[in-house]
């Protein structure tokens, strides 16, 4: 009967750890302007961390636009205290193609970012800098 305990908590403790989308608000500050739109981060717990990801990231300054690609951190540091966790990364990443048809300019190029976050089962907000070598860009995240 014990084992039978252990593996229902395993496989409940292994649904806790499943990949999480979480929709929200973006502001993307580039050179004091905001830049404000929808976005979606995936958030994956893995053995090393977090895995945090941002698919298809763009900045629209006017009529122009850059596409950046797809932000994925890899081993996101993270505490947990009474139900919240908080997230850390600072380290560079290699920026990844988007997943829909448009031409990202910046994938394979590595770049420097921080990264800082707030998570509970049913909110998440972060804040990223992110050097883009052209400029620095900051990113503000929340669901709430």
């Amino acid at each position: 009967m014990k084992k039978f305990f252990t593996l229902i908590a395993l496989a409940v403790s292994s649904l806790s750890m499943m990949a999480k989308d979480y929709t929200g608000h973006l502001i993307i500050d580039v050179n004091g302007m905001p830049i404000e739109k929808d976005a979606n981060i995936n958030i994956d717990k893995t053995d090393d961390g977090y895995t945090l990801t941002l698919k298809n990231f763009d900045i629209s300054l006017g009529s122009s636009q850059i596409l950046v690609g797809t932000i994925q951190l890899d081993g996101v540091k993270f505490t947990t205290v009474d139900g919240l966790t908080t997230l850390s990364y600072n380290d560079d990443t290699t920026i990844k193609d988007g997943d829909d048809e448009r031409n990202y300019m910046m994938v394979g190029q590595t770049v420097p970012i921080e990264m800082t976050g707030r998570l509970t089962d049913n909110a998440f907000a972060t804040t990223i800098d992110i050097n883009l070598g052209i400029m620095k860009v900051g990113v503000d995240f929340t669901t709430e």
